[in-house]
């Protein structure tokens, strides 16, 4: 029922496209206008013992990614993580994961919003160091996803974004929002939560970060902050993001 809730949504937006190429937005969080292609990377540490590397292509064929567009995306993460399970006395395990989707996505743009909505496929696997019983998203899972976008400029200092994520691998889903304050031209700064998990795991962050710093063509991202895992317990996480457009 999610995912179909996902796929009304893309009729929304795709009803959005009668607007036209006209109402292009202005620039959202210091995006570069007539860009097609767009290659997102981050990594991110815990002090649970947990660490992860993500990273996404996105391709704008017929129109540039701050435009109504269709858009085709591929992103990926491979990861490491440490639990103790629950058997008496209490083992510690560990695991390696790897995410990849595939997605197909509609975007309406229009002034200071953008919405974009795909669908697709997602495969994942978790390899544990013992067999245990307890966790049911051991080994290889496959299933349709869903994930919608915002982005949001109230005024031409503020932004807001936010996604949300669901996929039938696993029961998995995402979400995050953050908002940010233009203290610089580009730099944006403000608070994010992270909410996230699966037929096993939960978690939830909260921090805050900043994006938005240009390195030549590159801009870098760094977010920090407290997290809780249901398996894990409480802790901190530190992230570093890039992003390229062209």
């Amino acid at each position: 029922m999610k995912v179909a809730l996902l796929s009304g949504v893309v009729i929304v937006i795709a009803s959005a496209f009668s607007v036209g190429a006209e109402d292009a937005p202005a620039e959202l969080g210091g995006s570069d206008n007539g860009a097609r292609i767009s290659f997102d990377s981050s990594l991110e540490v815990t002090t649970r013992k947990s660490a992860s590397a993500t990273g996404s292509l996105t391709v704008s064929p017929y129109g540039t990614l701050d435009a109504n567009a269709v858009l085709f995306r591929v992103e990926g993460t491979i990861g490491r993580y440490r639990y103790a399970n629950g058997d008496p006395p209490p083992l510690f395990v560990n695991g390696r994961s790897i995410d990849a989707s595939a997605l197909l996505g509609l975007q309406a743009a229009h002034e200071n919003v953008t919405a974009a909505v795909f669908l697709g496929w997602n495969s994942q696997s978790n390899n544990i160091s013992i067999n245990d019983r307890e966790n049911p998203t051991s080994g290889a899972k496959t299933g349709l996803k869903g994930l919608v976008e915002l982005g949001f400029n109230p005024s031409d200092r503020i932004l807001v974004q936010g996604s949300l994520s669901l996929s039938r691998a696993n029961r998995a889903y995402r979400v995050e929002l953050k908002s940010g304050y233009q203290f610089l031209p580009n730099l944006y700064a403000g608070p994010q939560v992270v909410f996230q998990g699966d037929d096993y795991f939960r978690q939830w962050k909260f921090g805050a970060y900043a994006s938005g710093l240009k390195v030549g063509s590159v801009e870098l991202g760094l977010a920090a902050g407290l997290l809780h895992d249901a398996k894990q317990g409480n802790g901190a996480y530190f992230q570093i993001s890039s992003g390229l457009r062209f």
